[in-house]
């Protein structure tokens, strides 16, 4: 059993508490938190106007593990999790909150020497809200602008792995992952004092499937060999967007078209240790990533600017290598990397206009505005190098580290 308990300025309290136990053969545990403040108001004292105080928080979670052997090598982990955490940013119509839980089952099978397996079920469920407001002219006045008081979310998932034994040299893992998402925001818009003018629904949900293979060896004492690959089935599916004038007409109202792929991914590397001091590694590898619900269907604002979802966005590919080598003598060590990455399809914010004007998906853009739209660039090519040392003095660690990446953005037109 252990627990703390903090009190500090601004009004500030920190409590943390935790208990774990043996229940036969396995044993369970549980913790907990809370922390709250009046907050420090985030503004320079000589640029603060009357709308401006502390931003306060509040947050709280308990935490619960179980583990119960059910043979000599197999266990089943049960957890649970679940959250809540309030705050604002120190002036009115900026507060938000974000709350969830999350639950997972396991079943995993340690046999040594033998074939070896785990089994993964988990939900993650979250719910936020958030309000932005917009400050006048000497921070002496603030108006609500935008209220997206419900956005909730879901996230499930599986995986199974098995090892089979391939010996003393070598690991081998195969297996299998799925997961889902699905979200929504729902947000009020347009308002004159405290009453919105316009109301957007916005979601839809994405599955991800996946085999994968994953092998080390060791043919020597001093070479490590890695390589990996995957093969994903994606699809995004449900989507849709729909805004009206509240209490009259419908502005619009989308049903967005399902679609899917195949992505196939991989790694290969090696570590070499050449001598007690040195060692080589080097690494090549593809990636990629499903664009987020976020990003395919909710447009939003930031001041006078407005940015348009993009429900036909790609998936972004990952090809990239890298290689490096780590020394180690007495108390010195040495780090360097290079590397090369060339990000296909990286979705970003693109300028396609300036207010005043009415745009797609977003509506008008007042002067002074900027209209953006997420899309794909074509690739963002990055290159560069790391370096980090550091040399212990008795008691004292000295660290340096530095960093060098030359980006470059490739966008048609």
């Amino acid at each position: 059993l252990s627990a703390s308990l903090a009190y500090g300025s601004r009004n500030s309290v920190d409590a943390k508490a935790s208990l774990l136990r043996k229940l036969g053969d396995g044993d369970i545990s549980v913790s907990g938190n809370y922390a709250r403040g009046d907050g420090f108001t985030p503004i320079l004292k000589s640029l603060r106007g009357a709308v401006d105080r502390p931003a306060t928080y509040e947050q709280g979670g308990i935490a619960i593990r179980a583990v119960a052997p059910l043979s000599g090598y197999t266990e089943l982990q049960a957890g649970m999790r679940a959250f809540t955490d309030e705050r604002d940013r120190g002036f009115d119509f900026s507060d938000n909150q974000n709350s969830g839980v999350d639950a997972s089952l396991r079943l995993v099978n340690r046999n040594p020497g033998g074939w070896q397996w785990s089994a993964l079920g988990y939900v993650q469920i979250r719910d936020f809200a958030n309000r932005f407001g917009a400050i006048g002219l000497g921070r002496n006045s603030v108006s609500l602008t935008l209220d997206q008081y419900s956005v909730p979310s879901t996230g499930l998932g599986a995986r199974a792995e098995v090892r089979p034994p391939v010996g003393e040299k070598g690991e081998l893992r195969i297996g299998g992952d799925w997961r889902r998402t699905i979200g929504e925001t729902n947000e009020n818009f347009f308002f004159n004092g405290l009453t919105p003018g316009r109301s957007r629904r916005a979601g839809g949900e994405s599955d991800t499937f996946g085999l994968f293979a994953e092998a080390s060896f060791e043919p020597v004492e001093q070479l490590t060999l890695t390589a990996g690959a995957r093969a994903d089935h994606w699809s995004i599916a449900n989507g849709f967007r729909k805004e009206v004038n509240i209490g009259g007409t419908t502005r619009s109202d989308d049903m967005f078209a399902d679609r899917s792929g195949w992505e196939g991914t991989g790694r290969a590397g090696f570590a070499w240790q050449t001598s007690d001091a040195l060692k080589l590694r080097g690494a090549a590898y593809l990636g990629w990533r499903l664009p987020t619900l976020n990003e395919l269907y909710r447009p939003f604002r930031v001041g006078a600017d407005a940015t348009a979802a993009n429900e036909l966005l790609a998936p972004e590919r990952l090809k990239g290598a890298e290689i490096g080598v780590d020394i180690e003598s007495g108390d010195f060590q040495f780090n360097a990397t290079a590397f090369a990455n060339k990000l296909d399809n990286a979705v970003a914010n693109v300028g396609m206009g300036v207010g005043p004007a009415n745009f797609p998906g977003v509506g008008f853009v007042a002067a002074g505005g900027v209209y953006r739209q997420r899309q794909n660039l074509d690739a963002i090519d990055s290159k560069g190098m790391e370096f980090d040392a550091a040399y212990a003095v008795r008691d004292v660690m000295l660290r340096a580290g530095y960093a060098y990446v030359d980006a470059k953005v490739e966008a048609s037109g």
